[in-house]
């Protein structure tokens, strides 16, 4: 119960000071590509790819405000065994521009993400599936953006993901949680207006 209170208050601070921040925006972009993420655990599948879509908001200067939704596929055959996983995410992070004036541009970028998805295993005929808990996160990193136009920009990026989600299926022990820390990079395009 307490987590789910405080993940709840984060996603309200995140989203009022993001709606805040926007109304001071200098310029807005609309950002989206895809991806491919890596997870830690040894039990769990390599990878998989993913896509996502947001914005993302001049605040001043070199300091940005970015919003995506993002959303992974992630499938492997573990010991015989198929397995899928559905994750997706809310994330809200900051952007610092280290070179704004150039056309390519290097930036730092971290913030939470909410996290969310299930699992299916099994062979066929002997499937079975389950929620993964809703869970909060982090994610950080540098992203590598490149001018192509006046109003569109290239960017690829590569980012840590700090991300423990517990396991919605009875009998299953309280307090163990599956592990989805990793890797995750990603390219895509923005464009302003």
């Amino acid at each position: 119960m307490k987590t789910k209170i405080m993940m709840l208050s984060t996603l309200v601070i995140c989203l009022v000071a993001f709606l805040t921040f926007s109304t001071y925006a200098q310029e807005i972009e609309i950002r989206g590509g895809g991806s491919y993420i890596t997870l830690s655990d040894d039990d769990a599948p390599d990878g998989g790819f993913g896509i996502y879509a947001g914005g993302k908001y001049n605040i001043v200067d070199a300091l940005n405000a970015i919003g995506q939704y993002e959303k992974y596929f992630i499938s492997d055959t573990i010991d015989g065994i198929d397995s899928k996983i559905d994750l997706n995410a809310i994330v809200s992070m900051a952007s610092f521009d280290l070179m704004p004036e150039n056309k390519t541009n290097l930036s730092l970028m971290g913030g939470p993400g909410f996290y969310f998805g299930s699992v299916s295993a099994g062979e066929e005929g002997m499937e079975i599936s389950f929620d993964l808990k809703s869970s909060l996160g982090l994610k950080f990193g540098a992203a590598l953006e490149h001018q192509l136009e006046d109003d569109i920009n290239l960017n690829v990026g590569g980012f840590y993901r700090i991300l423990e989600m517990g396991i919605d299926i009875e009998d299953f022990p309280e307090g163990e949680e599956a592990d989805f820390n990793g890797l995750e990079f990603n390219g895509g395009i923005t464009y302003s207006f």
